[in-house]
């Protein structure tokens, strides 16, 4: 299927006719680029494509909370003549038994007081087919089936919705079983479970009849609160993600400004005070080392060669004359001991000579070689210098090193410090932050609320079920177990249970390739590529399971926002090529919400690849810069919509104007 042209009458900002060329010129060159500001259009034929085809089936339509009138009451330009009324015409072709063939389909809808009046034309190979367009609904669906559009017609904002994996494996159920047509069993169910209740109700009496009426009545007075407060909840989840992506834009502006280090202000003043007090510390170390050994390091090398001769030779001779003493003292002794024993006083003497003389000549030698008086305890603190002189130069290289650090990290104290902005500075981005939060918080307490609503309603939808059929169960059981209705009634809670074993085997069988899809999908586009080996889908729970190149499950939570981004991306990819058959694909705001770091990947390999047909609406923020280079080898022809404050229109222009602006800024 490729769509050729969309035509815009009256549309949205579209005043008067405008016209679209969306078919690529050839199939290396499949993306048609719509740039636009927000507010200029670009949803608009994101959602008009979509109504062309499906209609009242369409998703922007479902999704409109006040029904398919009023959806197209909001598409009406509001300054258009009512009388003129809106018109959306898409011309696509299509194959069909190998034969070619051209639809042009045609809606059109004015307003007329409270009713809205439609009208739709189909026209085949340019032929107009009443019969067709009574058909419609059915025809579409051979060709392309309403409930997988959402795979090929999507925004940034689902896939910021598939990327919260704790809401996931609800959406993923939903996607499987659109894929697989398992809406139609599950509604086939439901019939089959009405049908069974009327039976039930048809033989029992009329007492019972009413009472069934009346429960039937509740029932569906709840299961409306019960979609009124689905509405609301969606419509919370929209004011949640908006709110959440403008306050991280804010918060982003208000770092940008400084914000971050003012509100560090205390912290960082606490951390400077304490680093001036180590500082000094340091310092106070360092002078007390040095009024000790420290100042003797400037002499270290003639002192010490100086200092060990002299003292050695001071230590050498105040030996000596501690040794003259206990040399006197021996010959006093030895004196003694020659009288004791009776030797000879000319033996004596002579002995007594030679020794006076042996301490005449060593007192001569120790009186030539002195150089200087030291006493004991200086030599010993001589001795002991060679130790304290090293260990005191560690020491206070270790506190030098210390200081220049602390310097360090006090000069970038400072400079944080310095360029702390005044509270004046970033009161206005802090108060727009602080309003952002409350809002959000208030979002959020309005959402737990409506949660807790829902779960009460869904108690009672449940109550209320279980109420008629035990009261249907009773009196049925009270009929005979033979009669027409009871088998009718076994046939169809066997039928009931068929098709849940049914559905069933139909995903399990059909999940293993799906997985295998993504994984091709998520590995063509993560700039990790061998960050995920497997995706595991469980085929009643649908949880999702990633799991790394040695088979370890990856915790989803670390993974990155634009890396769960990604994934999302990926896995409508690989249900868009589960589908079989090669849709366009269509996507508005393509990178609004992806971060700069993943952009990339999706440029280069998704969206030239994403299908034979791409149409991307842009912001002036997305694709441009690098981005534009990359994507513009596959850029077919581009279109830029401006709005005329004069004219109160969108006009069409022909090329993309964001990166011609872009280049002359350059």
């Amino acid at each position: 299927m490729i769509l050729e042209t969309l035509k815009l009458y009256n549309v949205g900002a579209f005043n008067g006719w405008h016209r679209f060329d969306l078919e690529p010129e050839n199939p290396k060159k499949p993306v048609v680029l719509v740039g636009a500001l927000n507010g200029c259009g670009k949803t608009t034929i994101h959602e008009t494509i979509q109504l062309a085809l499906f209609g009242p089936q369409s998703a922007p339509s479902q999704r409109h909370r006040k029904g398919y009138d009023n959806f197209l009451t909001h598409l009406l330009n509001s300054d258009a003549d009512q009388e003129d009324g809106a018109v959306v015409e898409l011309s696509f072709r299509h194959s069909e038994d190998g034969e070619e063939r051209r639809y042009r389909v045609r809606r059109t809808w004015k307003v007329k007081g409270k009713r809205v009046q439609k009208g739709f034309d189909v026209y085949i190979d340019g032929a107009a087919d009443k019969v067709l367009a009574d058909l419609w609904q059915e025809k579409i669906h051979d060709i392309f089936p309403a409930r997988i559009a959402s795979f090929f017609f999507f925004d940034g904002e689902q896939i910021e919705e598939l990327a919260d994996f704790e809401r996931l494996p609800v959406l993923l159920k939903e996607a499987v079983h659109s894929l697989l047509g398992l809406d139609l069993v599950e509604q086939l169910r439901l019939d089959l479970n009405v049908l069974a209740t009327r039976k039930r109700v048809r033989h029992t009496g009329e007492a019972i009849k009413k009472q069934i009426a009346e429960l039937e009545q509740e029932l569906e007075e709840v299961e409306a609160r019960r979609q009124e407060q689905l509405e609301q909840l969606e419509e919370l989840k929209r004011e949640q993600s908006l709110r959440q992506s403008s306050i991280a834009e804010k918060r982003e502006e208000f770092k940008q400004s400084g914000g971050d280090l003012f509100e560090q202000f205390e912290s960082l003043s606490k951390d400077r005070a304490a680093a001036g007090r180590e500082m000094n510390r340091l310092r106070t170390e360092l002078i007390v080392l040095s009024e000790e050994e420290l100042p003797l390091s400037l002499l270290e090398t003639s002192l010490a060669a100086r200092s060990n001769v002299s003292v050695r030779s001071a230590v050498a001779q105040e030996r000596e004359r501690a040794a003259l003493d206990v040399i006197a003292e021996r010959d006093d002794f030895i004196r003694n001991l020659l009288s004791d024993l009776k030797v000879k006083k000319t033996q004596t003497e002579s002995v007594m000579d030679a020794l006076a003389a042996d301490r005449v000549k060593r007192t001569e030698t120790l009186d030539k070689s002195q150089a200087f008086s030291i006493d004991r305890q200086d030599g010993v603190a001589f001795d002991q210098l060679e130790v304290k002189l090293p260990a005191a130069k560690t020491a206070a290289q270790k506190l030098s090193d210390a200081l220049v650090q602390c310097h360090k990290t006090i000069d970038d104290l400072d400079r944080k410090l310095s360029s702390i902005p005044s509270e004046d500075q970033i009161a206005k981005t802090k108060g727009e932050l602080k309003s952002l939060t409350n809002d959000l918080n208030r979002i959020e307490m309005a959402e737990n609320k409506q949660n807790a609503e829902l779960a009460s309603i869904e108690y009672r939808l449940n109550e209320i079920k279980k109420k008629i059929s035990s009261i249907l169960e009773k009196a049925f059981s009270e009929q005979a177990a033979a009669t027409e209705a009871a088998r009718m009634v076994s046939y169809i809670e066997s039928a009931r249970n068929d098709l849940d074993d049914f559905g069933k085997r139909v995903v399990k069988h059909h999940i293993r390739r799906i997985e295998q899809l993504a994984v091709s999908a998520i590995n063509t586009m993560m700039r990790k590529e061998t960050l995920i080996s497997q995706v595991e889908i469980d085929a009643e729970t649908f949880e999702l399971k990633l799991r790394s190149g040695d088979w370890s499950e990856i915790n989803v939570r670390r993974l990155s926002a634009g890396e769960r981004q990604l994934v999302a991306t990926a896995l409508l990819w690989a249900l868009a090529q589960a589908a079989g058959r090669e849709y366009p694909t269509v996507i508005d705001t393509p990178l609004g919400r992806l971060d700069s770091k993943h952009r990339s990947k999706l440029v280069e390999k998704y969206f030239p690849a994403a299908s034979g047909q791409v149409i991307l609406l842009s912001t002036d923020e997305e694709i441009v810069g690098r981005y534009y280079k990359k994507i513009s080898p596959h850029v077919s022809h581009s279109y830029t919509l401006e709005y005329s404050d004069k004219t109160r229109s969108t006009n069409v222009v022909e090329g993309y104007r964001f990166e011609e602006t872009l280049q002359r800024a350059h």
